[in-house]
């Protein structure tokens, strides 16, 4: 269980990608440029050239020094499966994350208007960009995602990508195999992982849309 300053999120992977972060103990850093979402940080209605042009500004200077580390804050959901995890051949590795580094996504069906710069005190440009950073359009939702922001001087750097370590930030505590994956426990035990960290053998529910825990012993992997 989560302690009480922690939160329990999971992290999709492929069935290689799995693996490697377990091998180097570390999770990539995402970079603006590499999310999925066209609409990331683009929250607000910006209907003319000088809103987006101070916008981009705000957002551009944010992520000169921030990358991010998406979570779900369950693995339940067979959709996440399909998008992320290798169409369920892959594993979601859980982490604890410190509570108070996170930021919950909110989702939205409209976009507000973005106030200028101008127009606030510093402490609520601070306030409105923070919220423009965790949220997104409505139909996301099925993600139930919270966002690790990352310093990128603070993490492991090659070739222009970041990589943060395990650390008592970020805590992992169970690795799940999807429920078509090939991999078993005994291949993340030889990648290194700790024998204090549980492992969990899924498959599809019989009864609704949703991957649960196997609890046949002989199906267990």
């Amino acid at each position: 269980m989560s302690g009480q300053n922690m939160v329990r999120g999971y992290k999709f992977y492929g069935s290689q990608y799995a693996l490697s972060a377990i091998q180097n103990q570390r999770l990539k850093v995402s970079t603006l440029e590499d999310l999925n979402d066209p609409f990331e940080f683009q929250s607000f209605r910006l209907s003319n050239k000088t809103l987006r042009n101070a916008w981009w500004k705000v957002r551009d200077d944010c992520f000169s020094t921030l990358g991010l580390i998406c979570f779900s804050k369950s693995w339940s959901n067979p959709v996440i499966w399909s998008h992320y995890g290798e169409k369920h051949f892959g594993a979601a590795l859980g982490f604890d994350v410190r509570k108070h580094l996170i930021a919950e996504v909110r989702y939205k069906e409209k976009r507000p208007d973005f106030p200028m710069p101008s127009t606030l005190p510093a402490s609520k440009m601070l306030e409105t960009t923070q919220g423009a950073l965790a949220t997104k359009y409505k139909h996301w939702e099925y993600e139930n995602e919270f966002r690790l922001f990352v310093d990128k001087a603070s993490c492991d750097e090659e070739n222009g990508i970041y990589f943060k370590n395990f650390d008592n930030e970020l805590v992992l505590r169970e690795i799940i195999i999807g429920a078509r994956s090939l991999l078993t426990t005994a291949d993340f035990r030889d990648a290194g992982l700790p024998s204090d960290v549980q492992v969990t053998t899924t498959r599809l529910a019989f009864n609704e849309y949703k991957v649960v825990k196997q609890r046949h012993p002989n199906l267990q992997r």
